[in-house]
């Protein structure tokens, strides 16, 4: 009964890791996508003419180009998925840590010659 509870819950722990390993890869994928968002803004605002400031506005509070406009709309699109995905990853790390909290209580009961169930 002991090893039972022992390789339920390292099973579900090691599910719980690969599962925060993918959305730490989702997490890099749109955080590099972010990145290359920003990017595109540097080179908008280069061909614009504009200084690197990207809040330099027009007198109707717009930005200088269009094509930096929609630059730093895709920029801030990028930059709010990677936050989601960055939210999301720490939620399966904490998913991590509460099957090796559970473990560590397992492993102290066994210890003592307590049952684990």
């Amino acid at each position: 009964m002991r090893t039972s509870i022992w390789f339920e819950s390292s099973r579900n722990r090691r599910a719980a890791v690969e599962r925060a390993a993918r959305k730490e890869a989702e997490f890099e994928a749109t955080r590099d996508a972010a990145n290359v968002a920003w990017s595109r803004v540097g080179k908008e605002a280069a061909k614009a003419g504009v200084q690197f400031d990207i809040m330099l506005l027009t007198r109707r509070g717009r930005p200088a180009s269009p094509g930096l406009s929609v630059a730093i709309n895709d920029y801030n699109r990028a930059l709010a998925i990677a936050n989601e995905k960055q939210n999301e990853l720490h939620a399966r790390r904490g998913e991590v840590a509460g099957w090796d909290a559970e473990i560590g209580r397992i492993i102290q009961r066994m210890r003592q010659g307590r049952p684990t169930g």
